[in-house]
């Protein structure tokens, strides 16, 4: 069976078709019918990995009546499609207040992917959701507490998930009296 591998890029892909081999020059590859499905003789995929076709030998007739006791060995391959690497920067939100006695915050972050197939959902924050709310009231830079290990990949097409954080904070200026 033909077998190929590709990176996880969205589309779909397929392999199809085998290679023939005898020990007897004799008997050739128009000797050695296909009798089953069409789509049994084709391997397709588009997610992350292995596919194969699902033939086997009982899928052949032997069609040269010189031959009797025609042994059929398949050797297995497969469509196989890998996960890719991906970039990702998250960027935290921020905020200037004047300071007025009042409490203020910021929470939340913006996504980007270097991959357009990895999207926000695919990133789940598993953080404590205090980590992702800068709080203050008092002159000062109040900054949120997650890092890039407060996220876990949830999308099986990508590996290597690389995490840039951009930080930004809430800042609390001094009013002049």
């Amino acid at each position: 069976k033909h077998g190929a591998e590709y990176e996880y890029d969205g589309l779909s892909h397929e392999v199809k078709g085998y290679d023939f081999e005898s020990d007897n020059e004799l008997f050739v590859r128009d000797d050695l019918k296909y009798i089953g499905a069409g789509a049994d003789s084709i391997a397709t995929g588009t997610l992350v990995g292995k596919y194969g076709m699902k033939f086997d030998e009982t899928y052949f007739e032997n069609q040269n009546p010189n031959f009797d006791n025609v042994e059929i060995t398949i050797v297995e391959d497969s469509l196989v499609i890998k996960p890719v690497a991906v970039h990702v920067t998250i960027t935290k939100h921020g905020a200037e207040y004047e300071y007025d006695g009042l409490s203020h915050e910021v929470k939340g972050y913006d996504f980007e992917s270097d991959n357009e197939l990895f999207v926000r959902n695919d990133l789940k924050f598993t953080g404590a959701s205090e980590d992702s709310i800068a709080t203050g009231t008092l002159v000062g830079k109040y900054g949120m507490r997650f890092t890039a290990a407060s996220f876990e990949n949830m999308n099986p097409n990508f590996d290597n998930v690389e995490i840039t954080i951009v930080e930004d904070s809430l800042v609390i200026k001094p009013v002049a009296v």
